[in-house]
């Protein structure tokens, strides 16, 4: 992996007006409970100038920073083919590649200054490929033209925690092309999706429950294709989201600020929008700007505010390239890069 510096990143950031300070970053393992389905809405854009004043002007306010490492983890690439390769191997071992179904595997780990490191798996399923139950709906299976792009355009359930990572690799890898003499999946990652039943059976802290499913993953011959570090600011800002169903009355919701209040048939919803200042370690500085559902069809009305809301932060899109995983990938894996614009993931 290529070792650059953060430099390019941090100017824009510092353009913007965002203070890249040393806060100390309170962490907490995940709890080991049945979650509700999160849809994570997230569009990408360049950072605009004078960013930490049009938040404020917006009622927004900086909520901590916050310097992690991702790893991204599949089965290896077989040897970089030319262009003009007629290769079409689209399989290793046997195992069909996550990233090629729009499946991203990460271990991120926060490593600010005056924190203790701690480590969680994240996984995220296009909501297509989710075994997550729904009743469909506008938004759902986005997996064409620009949808596509790295796990950073389209829409994903995002699944967070050891067993619940191990509990969906499980029923992903399982619908693999795996010779039927192979059990490894099974094997390494069966006793980690059992965490509520057997806890303790593996170890007595997370941090041992994180490092088990590392090493389960590398038994079955999985392992990083990108490794790279962030310094982040992340900022929260109201939006109105409109549109959405089910809610009668007037109802308070997180706070004095956030209400619900009655439109006719429809109800309109005051959130909070994350948004994230990122500078990577490879040079690359993005924001992004991400609400969260629990329905699919309210996906399109989270990425209507998403776009009012950056208009009037002064915010331009980035499109279909840009994110931090897909530059580097860009950038640094010409063998993944190759593979998933062969299977219409990257363009």
């Amino acid at each position: 992996m290529a070792t650059t510096t953060a430099s390019t990143a941090e100017t824009d950031m510092e353009t913007a007006g965002v203070a890249l300070s040393s806060e100390t970053v309170k962490t907490s393992a995940p709890l080991l409970q049945k979650k509700p389905m999160q849809i994570e809405v997230e569009k990408r854009f360049f950072i605009p100038d004078t960013l930490s004043e049009r938040i404020q002007r917006l009622g927004g306010r900086q909520e901590k920073f916050v310097t992690f490492s991702d790893s991204y983890w599949d089965f290896p690439d077989p040897p970089f083919s030319p262009p003009n390769s007629t290769k079409t191997t689209e399989t290793q071992n046997g195992h069909t590649f996550l990233t090629n179904q729009d499946i991203w595997l990460r271990r991120r780990t926060v490593t600010s200054s005056g924190a203790v490191p701690s480590s969680q798996w994240e996984l995220k399923v296009p909501l297509d490929l989710s075994g997550a139950s729904s009743e469909g709906g506008e938004g759902e299976g986005k997996r064409g033209g620009s949808a596509r792009s790295g796990g950073e355009l389209a829409t994903f359930h995002e699944i967070e925690g050891v067993r619940d990572v191990s509990l969906e690799l499980l029923r992903l890898l399982e619908d693999a092309d795996i010779p039927s003499e192979d059990r490894k999946v099974t094997d390494h990652l069966g006793p980690l999706s059992c965490l509520p039943d057997c806890e303790g059976s593996l170890s007595e802290s997370p941090a041992d429950e994180t490092e088990s499913l590392e090493a389960a993953l590398r038994k079955m011959g999985m392992a990083p294709f990108a490794e790279f570090e962030t310094r982040r600011t992340k900022f929260s800002v109201p939006v109105r989201v409109g549109g959405l169903q089910g809610t009668r009355g007037v109802e308070e919701v997180k706070g004095d600020s956030d209400r619900i209040s009655q439109n006719r048939d429809e109800t309109e919803k005051l959130m909070r929008a994350s948004v994230d200042v990122d500078a990577a370690s490879f040079g690359h500085g993005v924001m992004e700007i991400e609400l969260l559902c629990e329905r699919p069809e309210d996906v399109s009305k989270m990425e209507n505010a998403i776009v009012t809301l950056a208009a009037e932060m002064g915010a331009s899109q980035m499109g279909n390239h840009g994110g931090k995983l897909e530059t580097y990938i860009r950038r640094f894996c010409p063998s993944v890069l190759q593979r998933l614009q062969r299977c219409g993931i990257l363009r």
